[in-house]
């Protein structure tokens, strides 16, 4: 029985994380962007006419997100003996 290099049986190595499906999205992102290129659009604003402009405003919007929880997180957080 082959195990990863971290000793756990079923770990990050075999899973999402591998080199293969790292490989394969970055390929489907690619074709997507190239079939973007080819596609007439007909946006309400110009930056809608941008190639690959929907791609970057999703990564915009995920980077914000991830801003606002952490701060946020800091904002609620309570001490490690709040309940004691």
């Amino acid at each position: 029985m082959s195990r990863d290099k971290s000793g756990i049986p079923g770990g990050q190595a075999e899973g999402i994380a591998s080199g293969k499906w790292t490989r394969l999205l970055g390929l489907i992102c690619g074709v997507l962007f190239a079939v973007d290129l080819l596609v007439e659009k007909h946006g309400h604003h110009a930056w809608e006419n941008l190639p690959g402009a929907y791609g970057l405003f999703a990564l915009i919007a995920c980077f914000l997100l991830v801003v606002i929880a952490s701060l946020l997180r800091r904002a609620v957080a309570r001490d490690e003996d709040y309940y004691d």
